[in-house]
């Protein structure tokens, strides 16, 4: 793409401008420019992610291993892990709603006192 845009430039502008003095320094600026590497722009994200899931692994394989190797199955520690677990899951979803619930809410109440547009 960039060597399409460059050399459109240059059959354009190299006949009608020859004399232009930006026109031969944009020209011998193009044709002595050396490739250079474009920079990664996502390095952050992709930093962010290695690092989150790195520590989520570490600490779910870890809780996991350490649950296999130290608790029964079918004890009474193993069973109340599971159901602490989807009392967790359960609270998290109920929050979840109750949030989308007051969020609805919220946006009826701006587009009809104050005029605003409804956000959903």
């Amino acid at each position: 793409m960039k060597k399409k845009i460059y050399n459109y430039c240059q059959e354009k502008f190299s006949l009608d401008n020859q004399d232009d003095p930006s026109i031969v320094a944009a020209q011998e600026a193009a044709e002595t420019k050396s490739e250079v590497p474009e920079v990664k722009t996502n390095i952050v994200s992709k930093v962010a992610y290695r690092t989150f899931y790195a520590i989520s692994y570490g600490v779910v394989f870890s809780s996991l291993l350490t649950a296999k190797l130290l608790i029964p199955k079918h004890s009474v520690i193993d069973n109340a892990l599971h159901d602490g677990a989807a009392a967790a899951k359960a609270a998290l979803e109920e929050k979840e709603r109750q949030v989308k619930e007051v969020a609805e809410q919220t946006g009826e109440f701006l587009s009809e006192n104050l005029g605003l547009p409804d956000p959903a």
